[in-house]
């Protein structure tokens, strides 16, 4: 699949909180796709995952985070969510947003047959796909014939290191070396994670 110019790229998620992994995916999007624009969607509060803090915590951690890019001239965060009542899951986001490449991890890629309009969102969408340790491209289509319909869906990201770092791990090891120094200030000031 080539990645279209001028179409815009949303990388959706919780950051909760944001982690060096985020951002080096955001600068791997930046310069690698620079006639792209890339639009980051933090998932409003009703997304219900475990220990999410609220959309405004968020939204200000992942600012800051953007802090460390050279550039910040083809890329915005978005409010989307945060104006939705609900959460209303990714099929539709992509449809009000015209059907962007949307950025995901070899884990949520394993994951997506649960997703809310799953197999249409896949049928009707493109994906920027990125690898994620122990997860194999090469097995996650093998298992999943639907996936391997619309392989051609999904711009595999081969020339990315496979990283172990997540929110969660931060959130249950209190892991401060996957956080930018001024995230981690940010969380001990607004009693955060605690």
């Amino acid at each position: 699949m080539e990645i279209e110019k001028n179409r815009a790229i949303l990388y959706g998620g919780a950051f909760n909180p944001p982690t060096i992994a985020h951002i080096q995916i955001i600068q791997y999007l930046q310069e690698h796709f620079k006639e792209n624009h890339i639009i980051l969607l933090p998932t409003n509060d009703y997304y219900g995952k475990s220990q999410l803090v609220s959309y405004e915590h968020r939204k200000q951690m992942l600012s800051l985070s953007l802090q460390v890019l050279s550039s910040k001239e083809n890329i915005e965060i978005s409010n989307y969510e945060y104006k939705q009542s609900t959460y209303q899951g990714t099929y539709y986001t992509l449809k009000d947003f015209h059907h962007p490449y949307f950025v995901i991890g070899a884990d949520a890629l394993e994951s997506i047959s649960s997703w809310i309009m799953y197999p249409k969102i896949i049928e009707e969408n493109e994906f920027i796909v990125f690898p994620r340790a122990n997860y194999s491209f090469q097995d996650i289509f093998l298992k999943n014939k639907t996936l391997r319909t619309y392989q051609n869906h999904f711009y595999l990201i081969n020339d990315f290191p496979s990283l172990s770092i997540s929110s969660t791990s931060f959130r249950q090891n209190k892991d401060i070396d996957i956080l930018l120094p001024n995230i981690y200030q940010y969380i001990k000031e607004h009693h955060l994670y605690l």
